[in-house]
């Protein structure tokens, strides 16, 4: 199928199931709101509430040959089926984890910033990548979580192998882990079984011409998603514009205080607790570069659009557009004076 980045992934489901009762003469076996879209690649449930375009959040798919869309492979299937084969590669995974320490083996404590510690032992010609997956699968984390694996303050490159890393921690085995938790709740969200049925879609006419069946029945054709949204994005830890600018951290007694990064800078605000809750919201420009940046109700429009120009390097004096949901933002307005919410994607226009 081919499809636009703007369908809903229900519609997609209905439209799907419509086509192939058409083809074969049989009714689904199974209510149009147990059936849900499964990707084995990155081991996820899509969210049927959401946009075909929300799976571009895991920045791992592959450009079509054409280049004006990305593709996928997905399994139309039941819910409860989705998350047995989502348990499955998980343990699979976390199997892989050896329990003893071998000649050719080395055991690492992964601490994250709330000194949650993760051991995890493993072959020493193994890349970093590697403990990264583990770790992730040991924690039950969703697959596609940006997860940095630091030493003192500097990220190890997913390059090297076990056997580099220790040598870089002169015969220690401390390693810190580093993600953002507004992602992990927000691909929580995305990406879990969701309870929602039919009735609770706000259903866009349109959808069903946006959506194209081939007619090759090889069953290794693709899912391709055509969508104006980047799957490139700002590796660096987003910029905070809230009141929030402090870090509390109790330290564990067996293990040393976390170095801690520096801070990129906040804006201060007064507040209850609506404008002290921030979230994460990415500003993308034409280049389809992606830059995070953390809000809360009180940050201003327009400071949106000068750290975007200080981020992109452009003079102060340059003229933006902030777009999102096909609406131009008021530079007048505040965050809160909007429907931005964690994760949501803010289109630049110079």
């Amino acid at each position: 199928m081919r499809v636009k980045g703007s369908v809903q992934l229900q519609n997609l489901i209905e439209t799907t199931i419509k086509h192939l009762e058409e083809k074969t003469g049989k009714k689904s076996p199974l209510p149009m709101n147990s059936i849900v879209f499964y990707v084995p690649s990155l081991n996820i449930v899509l969210n049927s509430i959401l946009k075909i375009s929300s799976i571009l959040v895991s920045n791992t798919l592959s450009l079509i040959a054409s280049g004006d869309g990305y593709s996928v492979d997905a399994i139309l299937t039941s819910k409860s089926e989705s998350e047995s084969l989502q348990k499955a590669k998980r343990q699979l995974l976390k199997d892989t984890n050896e329990n003893t320490i071998s000649d050719d083996s080395i055991e690492f404590n992964i601490i994250d910033t709330d000194h949650k510690v993760t051991k995890i032992i493993h072959k020493t010609s193994a890349p970093l990548s590697e403990l990264i997956d583990i770790y992730i699968a040991k924690n039950h984390y969703p697959e596609q979580l940006n997860v940095k694996i630091l030493h003192d303050t500097n990220v190890l490159s997913n390059d090297l192998s076990l056997l580099q890393v220790q040598e870089k921690l002169y015969n220690t085995d401390i390693l810190y882990s580093q993600f953002d938790k507004d992602e992990l709740d927000k691909l929580i969200e995305i990406y879990g079984a969701s309870n929602t049925t039919q009735g609770d879609i706000d259903n866009e006419d349109n959808d069903a011409n946006d959506i194209t069946f081939s007619s090759n029945d090889n069953e290794n054709d693709n899912l391709v998603i055509r969508t104006s949204h980047s799957s490139k994005g700002d590796a660096d830890s987003p910029i905070i514009l809230d009141d929030d600018d402090s870090d509390n951290y109790e330290p564990h007694d067996q293990y040393p205080p976390r170095p801690q990064p520096p801070y990129l800078g906040s804006v201060k605000k007064e507040g209850g607790d609506k404008f002290n809750s921030h979230f994460v919201i990415n500003l993308k420009g034409k280049d389809g570069i992606s830059h995070k940046v953390k809000v809360n109700a009180s940050t201003k429009i327009c400071n949106l659009a000068k750290y975007y120009l200080e981020k992109s390097e452009l003079p102060p004096e340059t003229k933006i557009k902030l777009i999102f949901d096909d609406e131009q933002l008021n530079m007048n307005q505040t965050v809160g004076d909007t429907e931005l919410e964690e994760g949501f994607l803010v289109d630049v226009i110079i």
